[in-house]
């Protein structure tokens, strides 16, 4: 079984609806079970937050020099990286989204 954009950014939005999560977190959350390529999933996963942070139903945080997520421009390629990297996230340089 596949994922559907659809599907991810139901679990997405559903996840940051409650606070604000890390891009691991969300991509833990997703990939969960899943018998998808990586590759191709993190391709997918990176265009459904693309596509939400662009409509404004997401936003791109990283955390300031006192610890607190300030919002942040949102970089595709910087989020496929820190995806590839997933299994040890760095919360203090990695995306959080949360809603606005």
């Amino acid at each position: 079984m596949t994922l559907e954009r659809v599907d991810i950014r139901h679990k997405v939005l559903e996840l940051c609806a409650e606070d604000d999560y890390g891009s691991w977190e969300l991509w833990w959350a997703v990939t969960d079970h899943e018998n998808v390529p990586a590759k191709d999933l993190r391709r997918e996963f990176a265009a459904v937050i693309e596509s939400l942070v662009n409509k404004r139903a997401l936003v791109a945080k990283r955390r300031g020099a006192g610890g607190e997520l300030l919002a942040a421009p949102f970089s595709r390629k910087r989020l496929l990286s820190e995806l590839e990297s997933a299994s040890v996230p760095d919360p203090d340089g990695s995306y959080w989204f949360g809603t606005p």
